[in-house]
């Protein structure tokens, strides 16, 4: 397997019942998906951890889209949260796996971790 995942084949292989193509591709219509495999083991891991449904906000994201986000690179998600209880819930269960890059964007209720290797740990608000 390569660095990283892009075909619904590599999906289904890895994630099983976790996650879909339809769930971890492009949402502007492209259906294009570039995730990084060390990522996608660490979605997996954390998944199960946490042992409830998660239907991600966003992946990957291609270059149709007028912004720069690092989930264009493939090493990013992002997942809704509830309420407050939640947020600590889930931030605390990735930290548990060992992520160190997490955002919490509190206005459109979600929280965004990534593993970009060039960038630096950060527990952030936005």
């Amino acid at each position: 397997m390569s660095e990283f995942i892009t075909t619904p084949e590599e999906v289904e292989e890895i994630f099983g019942k976790y996650f879909t193509y339809d769930e971890l591709k492009c949402k502007c219509g492209c259906d294009k998906l570039k995730l990084n495999i060390k990522m996608a083991y660490l979605m997996l891991k954390y998944r199960i951890l946490i042992n409830e449904p998660i239907i991600p906000t966003s992946v990957y994201r291609c270059n149709n889209h007028e912004y720069y986000s690092l989930n264009h690179d493939g090493y990013a998600m992002d997942i809704p949260f509830k309420n407050t209880k939640h947020v600590y819930y889930l931030v605390y269960n990735l930290m548990v796996i060992g992520i160190k890059r997490i955002g919490i964007n509190y206005d459109k209720h979600f929280i965004h971790w990534d593993i970009n290797p060039s960038l630096p740990e950060a527990l952030f608000g936005y």
